[in-house]
């Protein structure tokens, strides 16, 4: 990773999926889609990835991923084959937060 050797700032990766993980980076967004409802993107990858990331000693910061409607259909949402939560469901997506935090 050539920006490892231009900084001396930790990085960071936000992958994703496993694909996209290095063991040239110091952390990684430990990713969860919990807005959708496809198991590969709520748990598979996860499961794929977490040998990679003992296997390296990759620091795993867990991270809620989100998706609110944009109006558009994202490339998350087309590759993850998942729906965002709607705008005007803000009891919904309090829920979605909460969920994240417990």
């Amino acid at each position: 990773m050539e920006l490892k050797s231009r900084s001396k700032k930790p990085v960071l990766i936000f992958p994703g999926d496993r694909y996209q993980l290095s063991d040239k980076a110091d952390a990684v967004l430990f990713l969860s889609l919990l807005s959708g409802r496809n198991p590969e993107y709520l748990i598979g990858e996860q499961v794929k990835a977490a040998p990679f990331v003992w296997r390296y000693g990759l620091e795993a910061i867990p991270t809620a991923y989100l998706l609110i409607d944009s109006g558009h259909m994202t490339s998350v949402e087309f590759v993850s084959n998942t729906k965002p939560i709607p705008r005007d469901k803000e009891d919904l997506f309090s829920a979605h937060v909460l969920a994240s935090y417990y």
